[in-house]
């Protein structure tokens, strides 16, 4: 049993301390999921097996992911021309408060890839789908409720 006075969600104080994390950012290794959901699936793949294929994805040289980098940004506005937001990899995976994106309302393609399979609950034991204890269903969540992409460690 843990007798720490500050049990929260996050706690590194102690080696083996009670909280259920001891890090966690909002979309860190998983920003930019959400909007990829959204973009065309067929594009995001021709984009991947385009830039694999000219620069490869794995470099450990800085220059080199700051050159990546721009070739991204440069072939990803072949695919998507009109894509506006932040690159959707690449992102700085420790950034606290994510990209604007990591937050989303539920849409219909967000609802039916993530949430479909779980209607009629609201957790699995595991993750928690409604914080306010509201089962999975489309009238309730599509267009009112909030998905947030988080990244812990426990």
């Amino acid at each position: 049993m843990c007798s720490s006075p500050n049990e929260g969600f996050v706690d590194q104080e102690r080696r083996f301390g009670c909280a259920p994390a001891d890090w966690f950012v909002i979309g860190g290794r998983w920003s930019g999921t959400l909007t990829r959901m959204m973009l065309d699936k067929k594009k995001v793949e021709q984009f991947y097996k385009e830039f694999e294929k000219k620069y490869g994805w794995h470099t450990n040289s800085e220059i080199k992911r700051k050159d990546r980098k721009k070739q991204a940004k440069k072939l990803f506005k072949k695919y998507f021309p009109n894509y506006t937001g932040e690159l959707i990899f690449w992102r700085d995976t420790y950034k606290d408060l994510g990209y604007e994106d990591d937050a989303m309302i539920i849409t219909p393609q967000i609802y039916d890839e993530l949430l479909k399979e779980h209607e009629g609950s609201y957790e699995d034991g595991e993750h928690f789908w409604d914080l306010d204890y509201d089962e999975v269903n489309p009238e309730t969540y599509i267009g009112k409720k909030w998905i947030v992409c988080i990244d812990y460690h426990s």
